[in-house]
């Protein structure tokens, strides 16, 4: 359930930034490239070791919450 509902908010979020994306830089706006989306999706769980993500993580620091479905649900709680 939680990988369903997660994937379903996921897909309407990438939808409203692929909007967001054509309304700020028109239809030639940037993509992500497959290399990168495939680099991804081999690592599950790991992509904090990626190159990529290492620099943002130097500049930024680790994320303070355990993804996406940890945030929603304490949002949630701290609403009932």
């Amino acid at each position: 359930m939680e990988h369903s509902i997660t994937n379903m908010i996921h897909l309407e979020h990438q939808a409203q930034m692929n909007y967001y994306a054509y309304c700020a830089a028109g239809a030639d706006h940037p993509y992500i490239s497959k290399e990168k989306v495939l680099e991804f999706s081999a690592n599950p769980g790991g992509q904090f070791e990626l190159p990529h993500f290492k620099q943002a993580i130097a500049k930024a620091g680790m994320p303070l919450y355990g993804g996406v479905w940890q945030a929603w649900y304490e949002d949630s709680a701290a609403n009932l």
